[in-house]
């Protein structure tokens, strides 16, 4: 019999020296005691540099993490995956670009100044074998065509990669929950924060330092139809009077529906 466990998407915030009081260094250990304390068995990051997933990895008991940066190598951001060694198996990995040549590493389309791409991992949990996909879409408002384009590849590809069998989708979308692009994806896929029998934390999840007074969900955690979702949380909560990141990461339980 396969147990509940916990998924998390966590927008990390790349490292900027512009950010000041707010730069990684300052506020990395918070960033670390947010994972801690939601102790997620897997996290799908956004923003994440190499030296940000190293810090993180050698600081959490028990953590390991893989992916490969927006040009095929370690030198820009990633969309890491971490997982927890005592939970979860991984059998296999890989990324693909959210271009129109979604095999070629650091390919890029539709417009899109700097490349984006999906990081992947098979797992298995007590018997249960599933897919996890994270991603981050592009931001600026001319990008519309590249969200949807990369809203209808994702889906392509979760379809190839998992085939019918139990998949998840984390990231940090940037586009409105209820928009086009979540009405996109959850035409296949079902979103964690909607469906959950409990939620905990403001909706809300882009909130630039506590400077966004009313920030949009533009994070999350899409699975397909096996899964329940017991509870979900956005994780609105400072560590020392430090805000972790720009974004909030947002938490949610899943358990196979056989176990209902």
């Amino acid at each position: 019999m396969t147990a509940a466990f916990r998924v998390m998407t966590f927008n990390v915030r790349q490292m900027d020296a512009a950010d000041g009081a707010n730069s990684w260094v300052c506020r990395r250990d918070a960033l670390v005691e947010t994972i801690r304390e939601a102790a997620p068995d897997v996290i799908g990051t956004q923003e994440l540099f190499r030296e940000q997933a190293e810090y993180i990895e050698s600081h959490l008991d028990g953590y390991a993490w893989f992916g490969s940066g927006r040009y095929g190598d370690h030198a820009d951001k990633h969309v890491g995956i971490f997982y927890r060694l005592d939970a979860l198996r991984l059998t296999e990995s890989g990324d693909f670009w959210l271009s129109q040549t979604p095999d070629a590493p650091g390919s890029a389309s539709w417009g899109i100044e700097k490349p984006r791409h999906v990081t992947w991992g098979a797992f298995e949990l007590e018997g249960l074998s599933f897919r996890l996909f994270n991603t981050h879409f592009p931001y600026r408002r001319e990008h519309d065509l590249a969200r949807r384009m990369s809203a209808e590849l994702l889906l392509a590809r979760m379809a190839l990669i998992a085939g019918a069998g139990p998949a998840i989708a984390t990231g940090d979308f940037n586009s409105p929950a209820r928009g086009e692009i979540h009405g996109l994806l959850t035409g296949a896929l079902r979103d964690a924060w909607i469906d959950a029998d409990r939620r905990l934390g403001p909706e809300g999840t882009m909130h630039g330092f506590g400077r966004i007074p009313a920030p949009q969900r533009i994070d999350w955690i899409l699975c397909s139809a096996g899964w329940r979702v017991p509870l979900v949380e956005t994780i609105a909560r400072q560590c020392d009077g430090r805000w972790p990141s720009d974004h909030h990461p947002v938490l949610a339980i899943l358990e196979p529906k056989e176990l209902s």
